[in-house]
């Protein structure tokens, strides 16, 4: 009996000493769920851009919470702002109860994290701090779309793109429209589902190229209101990955 009692009281330390003794709190990444953001802000340095268009805030959440995956870590944030870090993006969640949420992106002695102050320091990779910063550049360090002077109809319009980044871009002949409605731009579907070839363009630094479209194919002629062009452009360092690394790109008109 007495061996026994033995046996069951050391199973029963080891399994605290595995399970509970000095072990570390875990943490879990908690992002705002899209339907309560009214919009991010997002902050480096001296740049800020606010995003509002929903589906580019449900790319943010997507990528930020680590897909479907989710995030865990037992590293813990006992600061307000992250301590001996570079490339420091803050991105704040307005939401829609007026209240808000803020995290940090940033590098670190050459790894990435994401930090939620008072709570955990999580791992990220490069794709995903790329697939953030993304956000910040200003037009001297992305691809800037501008629309031809006296070349926009309601059937169509000449596009200027040009590459102000340090690296070539990719792109597909795709694009999309959206239209503005109830404070917020949505899909805008086409009369028959588009089908498109199966070919890459480059766009190198500093080059310019010039692109007629014509929307009639798949939209028909656009009624009176404020619109946006659509198209998504992949660096070529991120070529390799997946296509949540790719740059979604704009360029708002109105017709009258």
């Amino acid at each position: 009996m007495k061996k026994t009692i033995l046996t069951i009281l050391i199973c029963g330390f080891m399994v605290l000493g595995i399970t509970g003794c000095g072990g570390k709190k875990k943490y879990e990444l908690s992002i705002p769920k899209e339907e309560n953001v009214e919009s991010i802000l997002f902050e480096k340095n001296d740049n800020k851009k606010e995003i509002t268009d929903t589906e580019e805030i449900k790319d943010i959440i997507y990528v930020l919470s680590g897909s479907s995956k989710g995030r865990t870590t037992d590293e813990e944030s006992i600061q307000d702002y992250p301590v001996n870090a570079e490339d420091i993006i803050k991105i704040e969640f307005d939401l829609k109860d007026d209240k808000q949420s803020t995290l940090f992106v940033y590098k670190k002695n050459g790894k990435m994290y994401i930090e939620i102050p008072y709570n955990g320091i999580y791992r990220i990779n490069g794709d995903e701090y790329n697939s953030m910063e993304k956000y910040i550049r200003s037009n001297n360090e992305s691809i800037l779309m501008t629309i031809k002077n006296n070349a926009l109809t309601n059937s169509g319009l000449t596009l200027i793109m040009k590459n102000n980044t340090d690296q070539t871009y990719y792109y597909g002949p795709q694009y999309s429209l959206e239209k503005y409605e109830n404070g917020k731009y949505v899909s805008f579907e086409p009369k028959e589902t588009l089908v498109w070839n199966a070919i890459l363009y480059n766009i190198k630094t500093n080059e310019e190229k010039e692109e007629t479209i014509d929307w009639t194919y798949g939209y028909d002629k656009l009624k009176s209101g404020k619109y946006r062009l659509v198209r998504y452009f992949t660096s070529e360092e991120n070529l390799p990955y997946s296509s949540n690394v790719a740059e979604k790109i704009y360029i708002e008109f109105d017709i009258n």
